[in-house]
């Protein structure tokens, strides 16, 4: 090897095996965990998104998703899609990360020599009223493409006015970031998409469920999970 090649250290090897073992047990297992938690608790507020979900989910079906490599399922599911990037706007899994400049960079009028180490608050863009109509309102089907206007029939309920002040039109500049982007693109977005499916399908299209009273429901960093855990009181569908 040469002597401007970094060397394979004793602590090179140890930061390597901490920091996949890490990556592993906290990007593999508890981002997905508290996804799905909070795509249940948004969709608990909303009965006419929770509908339109068990609906597209009921014909899902993982075993020929696979073989006909649609390996983005979610694509194909416009409401559980929507409501997942909802999900992630209100609540990323990864509510912040860290990035180092490899050169100075301006950002608005600050300078930030090579070597900086950025704070990237994926939470705080999602609340951007910049980027967002209605940012503090939760519309699992903010994304969704297929959402129409009633109202110039000139009728509406008080449901469908809630329903519809936080939708907007299907926009790619407008989606929250998810899996990342680049050579930093999570290796295992398809896995999680389709664990996310999965899960979600399994309750809603087998359960109706009703939150137990008088839990906190309150996000809890870094997971923006319930502090205390989702508590459900299941019933099965008939």
């Amino acid at each position: 090897t040469s002597s401007d090649q970094p060397q394979l250290t004793e602590e090179r090897v140890f930061r390597f095996c901490v920091d996949n073992t890490i990556l592993s047990i906290f990007a593999g297992f508890d981002t997905t965990t508290s996804v799905s938690t909070n795509i249940l608790l948004l969709l608990h507020n909303d009965p006419r998104a929770l509908q339109l979900v068990r609906e597209e989910l009921s014909s899902f079906d993982i075993t020929t998703a696979i073989p006909k490599g649609k390996v983005e399922v979610m694509d194909s599911l416009p409401a559980p899609k929507s409501v997942l990037l909802e999900t992630f706007r209100l609540r990323p899994a990864t509510p912040f990360s860290f990035r180092k400049t490899t050169d100075a960079i301006v950002v608005g009028n600050t300078i930030l020599p090579a070597g900086s180490t950025v704070q990237l608050s994926y939470s705080h863009g999602g609340l951007s009223e910049k980027l967002y109509e209605n940012p503090g309102m939760a519309c699992p089907l903010r994304f969704h493409n297929k959402i129409t206007d009633n109202s110039s029939n000139g009728s509406s309920t008080s449901d469908d006015d809630i329903f519809k002040k936080g939708s907007v039109e299907e926009d790619e500049g407008r989606h929250p970031n998810i899996f990342g982007y680049g050579k930093h693109l999570c290796p295992g977005q398809y896995l999680a998409q389709m664990e996310i499916a999965l899960v979600t399908k399994a309750m809603v299209c087998n359960y109706d469920f009703e939150l137990v009273e008088g839990q906190d429901t309150s996000q809890c960093v870094p997971l923006n999970v319930p502090k205390s855990g989702l508590k459900l009181r299941l019933s099965k569908k008939e």
